[in-house]
């Protein structure tokens, strides 16, 4: 615990070797994998929360044709409407007390959770940003870190993500601002990757400038993406977004993964 925060408060991101339950991250894989497969037949709720390689712009599929990509996903938004098992991992006790460690309180909300995919040979790399400000649920300052449980490893070659190092030195309104492209640039960038089998945590820092290349390798590089924030700085949920635990607290969630619905 102590490592962690000071990686995430000294560099900007975390690496923690795996520590949650190894069957319950292969069951989160073979559900995306399912998902995937019958989109098509979805309800049409569930199938909007989905983005798939073929619908994003060019310039992010480094030349590849839509057609190419088939059905790869890139993005699978709102994970506990698809199912509990993503609710579950999110209350992890590891995980939730990380997330109360480094965010300096016990009373903490879920704000989102995605699962980012780059699939094997055309998963699309992702460009330098700052998780704040984003304009999907993002509190007034800078008081959230999203953790990413890497559910298949990151490497070199499967578009493992990297930072530039003590990027989250900035202020709440300097980032506002800021252009993390050029950041990332700057000829005294200090770059870091964060590599580790299945089951790796990477804890990232709001102003952390983050991104990372394209998956060239036949494996895909799926990675389940959780952010928490401080219960006295809630973001407020814009009209049209609809997450299914926005704004629940650890017991809410943990109530709700009890109901009769879930338990199914």
């Amino acid at each position: 615990m102590e490592d962690a925060a000071r990686d995430f408060h000294g560099q900007g991101f975390a690496v923690l070797p795996p520590f949650l339950d190894p069957i319950l991250l292969h069951a989160a894989t073979e559900r995306i994998e399912a998902i995937r497969r019958t989109a098509p037949t979805l309800p049409e709720p569930l199938r909007r929360r989905l983005i798939f390689e073929r619908e994003l712009p060019a310039a992010k599929r480094q030349g590849i044709a839509p057609e190419a990509t088939g059905d790869a996903l890139f993005l699978l938004g709102d994970p506990p409407a698809f199912d509990p098992l993503f609710a579950a991992l999110a209350v992890d006790p590891g995980l939730v007390e990380l997330a109360r460690h480094l965010l300096g309180t016990r009373e903490i909300r879920y704000h989102f959770g995605n699962v980012t995919m780059k699939s094997a040979r055309v998963g699309s790399g992702i460009s330098w940003h700052r998780d704040f400000p984003n304009q999907y649920l993002c509190p007034q300052s800078s008081s959230f870190l999203r953790l990413m449980v890497c559910l298949d490893g990151m490497d070199a070659e499967n578009g493992a993500t990297r930072f530039v190092v003590d990027s989250h030195r900035i202020s709440d309104g300097n980032a506002r601002t800021a252009v993390a492209t050029r950041e990332a640039e700057a000829p005294a960038a200090r770059m870091a990757t964060a590599y580790g089998p299945p089951g790796t945590v990477v804890i990232i820092h709001p102003k952390s400038v983050h991104g990372g290349p394209p998956n060239t390798s036949p494996r895909p590089r799926r990675n389940l993406v959780i952010q928490w924030g401080r219960a006295d700085d809630s973001p407020e949920i814009p009209e049209g977004i609809d997450e299914t635990l926005a704004g629940f607290s650890v017991a809410e969630i943990e109530a709700w993964l009890k109901r009769p619905a879930a338990a199914s």
